[in-house]
């Protein structure tokens, strides 16, 4: 019997010496980073961070949302959760579509002659760069084409080129955190680097890819808004618009005197919004690499939900009755893949993030964030399912808006016109 304790013993010097002793350690302290996928969780997350008198507004926590670490994030209240993608329009109603919206959305596309070639063109040869032409979804796919991993160009590789995963159908859950009792220890966050060309998280650091991380998060920034903006083109009329710009957006608070004071900022990759830019409709961020690729999905968690809180706060619905939740749609695309979170927010929320709750009390209420995703760029189902999505979503905020919905129009553009945009910041 001793033979085999020693047997044992070996065995397990082995495996650490193999894995990575202080790696291992830092895989395991990931768990805790997950954001709380209930209310009971996160009140544990508080009592853990001792954290029961405190609020974002109190202004202990000022780092940008790129930046911010767990703490901060809890305090923006979100409760998180990850769903597959048939769920898309199930999760969906009835605050982003209805029945009537997704109908209208898939006569619409139906109808667009470039947009049903391109969805065939990816069904017959999605590993092929573009060799026919199906109007300005010809420049789309070119460039899906070279962000896609296996066939994407030395200069726009990432550290994972020469291992792709397989694509999975959904993605990978985060582990259940572990018990964090007052006696336990806080997440460590030490393993994230943030990568100030980008603002991005990723773990582990260094290197002569950071730039080629920067070109390539370029590119995936401009054809992920182009993608839409070129899906909604038709029916734009003047009354919602695309912003290529880094917009800038605030939780801000009131001071001792009532001046409003920031807490923190985001900076997103994009937003479409209506004719008067007060009403946020969609918000994008993108990524030059896939979601857990190198544990990045803990930083890219946090960063979202700070910009969501920062949107909210700085574009709060108008006249949002009790009872009612106004939607925010973002959505981030990491290479090939595209995830789509759907946030919403009730009255009290909206009060609470806008810091015109100024007492410590729990507002009861909550950032409620489901992410669905990954749907691949050269999957037909996968793009003509989103596409129907977004564009049903946009016909439901026209509809609350009191605008009229749009009739069939094909609008053929040249396909130069991707790259007519450059990014650039500004602050709304």
């Amino acid at each position: 019997m001793i033979y085999f304790f020693i047997y044992v013993y070996l065995g397990l010097v082995v495996v650490v010496f193999r894995l990575g002793y202080p790696q291992k350690l830092v895989t395991m302290s990931r768990s805790n980073l997950a954001l709380p996928e209930s209310e009971a969780r996160w009140k544990s997350l508080v009592t853990a961070y001792k954290l029961q008198n405190t609020t974002i507004h109190d202004r202990q926590f000022t780092n940008s949302a790129s930046t911010m670490g767990h703490m901060q994030a809890i305090l923006c209240r979100p409760i998180a959760e990850v769903r597959g993608l048939s769920k898309l329009f199930e999760v969906g109603r009835p605050e982003f579509v209805d029945d009537d919206s997704i109908n209208r959305a898939r006569i619409l596309i139906n109808e667009r002659d470039s947009f049903q070639r391109y969805l065939q063109y990816l069904q017959e040869q999605p590993k092929r760069s573009p060799v026919t032409e199906f109007g300005p979804w010809t420049m789309i796919r070119k460039y899906h084409h070279e962000i896609e991993p296996e066939d994407r160009p030395k200069t726009m590789t990432t550290r994972s080129q020469s291992q792709h995963p397989a694509q999975p159908t959904t993605r990978p859950h985060t582990p259940e955190p572990a018990d964090l009792s007052e006696s336990s220890s806080l997440p460590d966050i030490s393993f994230l680097t943030m990568d100030s060309d980008t603002g991005s998280y990723y773990a582990g650091g260094g290197g002569g890819k950071e730039q080629e991380r920067a070109d390539g998060e370029q590119v995936v920034n401009l054809v992920l808004v182009q993608f839409f903006d070129l899906l909604t083109l038709p029916y734009q009329g003047g009354m919602f618009k695309y912003s290529y710009d880094r917009k800038r957006f605030q939780v801000r608070t009131l001071d001792e005197n009532g001046d409003q004071v920031k807490v923190f900022e985001a900076r997103t990759d994009g937003v479409c919004m209506d004719s008067s830019g007060e009403e946020i409709w969609l918000i994008f961020e993108a990524k030059a690499e896939r979601q857990f690729e190198d544990n990045n999905d803990v930083g890219y968690a946090i960063q979202e939900t700070g910009e969501l809180a920062a949107v909210v706060s700085s574009h709060p619905p108008k006249d949002l009755k009790p009872g009612k939740k106004n939607p925010y749609v973002l959505i981030s695309q990491n290479m090939d893949q595209i995830w789509v979170t759907l946030a919403k927010v009730d009255k009290a929320y909206v009060d609470f993030i806008t810091g015109k709750m100024r007492n410590k009390r729990d507002p009861k209420s909550f950032l409620d964030m489901t992410t669905i995703g990954p749907f691949f760029t050269k999957n037909k189902n996968h793009i003509k399912d989103l596409s129907t999505f977004v564009l049903a979503y946009t016909l439901k905020r026209m509809g609350i808006l009191g605008l009229p919905w749009p009739e069939s129009e094909e609008i053929e553009l040249p396909p130069c016109s991707l790259f007519r945009h450059t990014a650039s910041e500004s602050t709304l």
